[in-house]
């Protein structure tokens, strides 16, 4: 079993609770947590990425299917599926939906004294990405199941020290 330092730790529940927490107030979805997210082959993949960094530092990564990427555009938005003019939109979605969830996770880290700012959200798409990390890096995987849809959001972390 691989041990995480506190930090990673506190971290890796705060982001765990606020992606229920965002799917559910900006989404009106639930999700639960699975055992893992199958991904299709081929299936084209959305992948957002939102840094925080000060007295914590780490990259949380969101991965969907493009699909649900589209589904959380129009719930969003308030949209039909056919009034998505462009992936343009759907990918704005996605690194809001990042965005309010390591956003909730900051907050909660500054209320507990460890001060940190985040990046600007990055969107990429393709059939599958893994984050890599260089050494001393601390990596959490959680899968969530949302009716049909699956996702998974990385934490890779910097121990303090």
């Amino acid at each position: 079993m691989t041990t995480f330092s506190p930090l990673t730790e506190e971290v890796s529940e705060l982001l765990a609770g606020s992606v229920s927490d965002v799917l559910g107030t900006a989404f009106n979805l639930g999700a639960v947590p699975a055992e893992t997210s199958p991904t299709a082959a081929g299936v084209t993949q959305v992948a957002a990425a939102v840094g925080f960094t000060g007295e914590a530092n780490g990259m949380v990564y969101v991965h969907i299917s493009s699909a649900f990427a589209r589904s959380l555009a129009c719930r969003m938005l308030g949209l039909t599926d056919a009034e998505i003019e462009s992936d343009d939109m759907v990918n704005d979605v996605v690194g809001e939906f990042a965005n309010m969830i390591v956003g909730a996770v900051k907050s909660r880290l500054c209320d507990s004294g460890h001060r940190c700012v985040l990046t600007i959200p990055t969107v990429m798409r393709g059939p599958r990405f893994q984050a890599e990390a260089t050494g001393g890096v601390e990596r959490r995987t959680f899968h969530f199941r949302c009716g049909d849809d699956a996702l998974s959001v990385e934490l890779l972390m910097k121990p303090a020290g």
